[in-house]
């Protein structure tokens, strides 16, 4: 999933696993100063990003991509990017998410999916 010689590769923080029902949506979830790395490990996931770093030239943009069997992939997300995911097969899916930085309900933004805040709307 991540090597120490990856250019990407910040410092090891905490890797945790979240797992996700088929239709179930996660997140928004943001963090203000970790790099995330997610890896789908069983099943496919579709996680969309949305930048909300003020100076990005992406800034209020969104990104949609699949993880999973057909997609073998590390995603890095940046901190200030805004993560959402949903399970897409019927076996639940299994999300790997190796952070720089350990765990800190401080450092994390929750954000509700039907928020205004974020300009993206799961069909």
């Amino acid at each position: 999933m991540l090597s120490r010689d990856d250019a990407i590769f910040q410092e090891f923080g905490e890797i945790y696993f979240s797992s996700v029902n088929k239709g179930v949506i996660k997140g928004w979830n943001i963090h203000k100063e970790s790099d995330v790395n997610l890896a789908c490990l069983h099943g496919r996931v579709k996680l969309v990003l949305y930048d909300t770093r003020e100076k990005s030239p992406t800034k209020n943009f969104s990104e949609e991509v699949v993880l999973g069997n057909e997609n073998y992939a590390l995603l890095h997300v940046p901190p200030g990017v805004a993560v959402s995911f949903r399970g897409l097969d019927d076996a639940p899916a299994i999300l790997a998410n190796c952070q720089s930085l350990p765990h800190s309900p401080d450092e994390m933004i929750k954000i509700d999916i039907a928020s205004d805040k974020i300009a993206y709307r799961w069909q």
